[in-house]
């Protein structure tokens, strides 16, 4: 468990937090990603999840905002995985069908923007900024403008890694927004701005407090479910033995460690299945 008093921007905590405490600065890093105007935010949640379905894998946002028909879902990635693109498209998803209540039009989809603010180079490319949209082709040419094609959703990937990006976009905010997320080291207002954040909320007994909490849960939620996925493995190692074994149902529970009652409970359910 990292020690609050060291936390930084890159930590999911204090990342969310700091997204989630004052709007008007979330707006701001809003606008200086996506490269437009954010009239208003009526929403906006941390941590929050999502499984619309029971037997679908869920989904947990960072942060999560909504408003002028539009969502935005900022992650900060830290570790670099091999499914990126993946978890990316599958957020995306996730939040189209949680956004298109029962009895609502598809027209009501709003415009999606996934952010990804990436502690290495996503794609090795030395850029600070990459943005994935559809685009429409006809015989091998991009007709995306001339049809005025809306694909309905933005995908952003901004590089912090520690090697600097040897290309900027041209604007020097950004630049001084992906320095500060790899240095702690502010550099202008808005950096400022967000720093100051930090910091107070680090001297804060109340946020301490929070911090804390969270980590206990999430310790226990870990323990659960490794003791849930040990249960698991055991009733089906269970059931494999029943079915092609003539052991007794003691021997099974001195290899499985589930009672003999568990053991009986699933050889009543292996002969139902025969019925």
């Amino acid at each position: 468990m990292k020690k609050f008093k060291n936390l930084t921007i890159q930590d999911d905590f204090m990342f969310s937090k700091a997204m989630t405490a004052n709007l008007e600065l979330t707006k701001k890093v809003i606008e200086l990603i996506t490269d437009r105007k954010v009239e208003d935010v009526k929403f906006h949640k941390s941590q929050y999840a999502v499984n619309s379905f029971v037997e679908a894998k869920g989904a947990r946002f960072d942060v999560l905002l909504e408003g002028d028909d539009v969502r935005y879902d900022i992650e900060m990635q830290v570790k670099k995985q091999n499914d990126l693109i993946e978890r990316n498209l599958y957020y995306t998803s996730m939040l189209v069908v949680d956004s298109l209540k029962e009895g609502r039009s598809y027209k009501d989809i709003p415009h999606i923007f996934t952010i990804f603010i990436c502690i290495f180079d996503p794609f090795n490319e030395g850029e600070e900024k990459y943005v994935i949209k559809e685009k429409v082709e006809s015989c091998g040419k991009d007709i995306t403008g001339k049809i005025h094609y809306e694909c309905g959703y933005d995908k952003i990937y901004l590089n912090a890694g520690l090697i600097k990006p040897n290309h900027t976009e041209g604007n020097k905010e950004l630049t001084n927004f992906l320095e500060y997320i790899r240095s702690n080291i502010a550099l202008d207002k808005l950096t400022e701005e967000i720093d100051d954040f930090v910091e107070e909320a680090k001297i804060s007994p109340e946020m301490e407090i929070e911090y804390m909490t969270l980590e206990e849960k999430l310790k226990m939620y870990k323990a659960e479910g490794i003791a849930e996925g040990k249960q698991e493995q055991a009733v089906e190692t269970a059931k494999n033995l029943l079915l092609m074994t003539d052991l007794s149902k003691t021997k099974i529970s001195e290899i499985t460690s589930l009672s003999e009652e568990e053991i009986e409970l699933l050889l009543q359910e292996i002969k139902n299945w025969n019925k």
